[in-house]
């Protein structure tokens, strides 16, 4: 894709962007066991930037607010008979939360969100019911933010502003058809 530039009240605004979906399976020759494997994947770049006040009344280009460059989900498959699971990881490159120039002081958050591994089991035992088992946030790796300051000509400090651990979910039960 071609970078698109956007102009609003006094804000410039380019962003060049690339999802790449995929999916796969085995098929054809592959052993018949192979068969029930498959495998999706998804990845996007997505390079944005906008303009920023400085206190000097000028603007600086940088990335927006909340955006991240690289995200990225694969999932492992398996559907064999009554079985189906699922193994599926997401993750999120780094991101800028906040920028503000203070006139004596640059500061700068960013958000490092965690990778997340979730899965999903189904056992269908009868033409009307299914048993089923979830786990979400396996990994447990906690969202972290910094931020970055450097006061009255100082030279940059690095401080962990704040660290989110996310529950893991667990849950299993029956699933009925009338």
């Amino acid at each position: 894709m071609k970078p698109a530039a956007l102009l609003l009240p006094l804000v410039l605004g380019a962003a060049s962007a690339a999802p790449a979906p995929e999916k796969a399976a085995f098929a054809g020759a592959a052993p018949d066991l192979l068969r029930s494997f498959g495998i999706q994947a998804n990845y996007t770049y997505l390079n944005a930037k906008t303009g920023f006040p400085n206190a000097d009344g000028s603007f600086t280009l940088d990335r927006i607010l909340g955006v991240s460059k690289h995200t990225y989900n694969i999932v492992g498959l398996f559907e064999r008979g009554p079985v189906s699971l699922r193994l599926t990881y997401n993750k999120r490159g780094k991101f800028l939360a906040t920028r503000q120039d203070r006139s004596d002081d640059f500061y700068t958050e960013e958000a490092k969100p965690a990778g997340r591994l979730d899965l999903s089991t189904n056992l269908t035992f009868s033409k009307n019911a299914t048993f089923f088992f979830d786990a979400t946030n396996l990994l447990g790796d906690p969202f972290r933010t910094t931020f970055t300051s450097a006061r009255g000509g100082a030279p940059s400090a690095d401080f962990v502003r704040f660290l989110r651990f996310e529950e893991q979910t667990f849950s299993a039960g029956l699933r009925f058809r009338l």
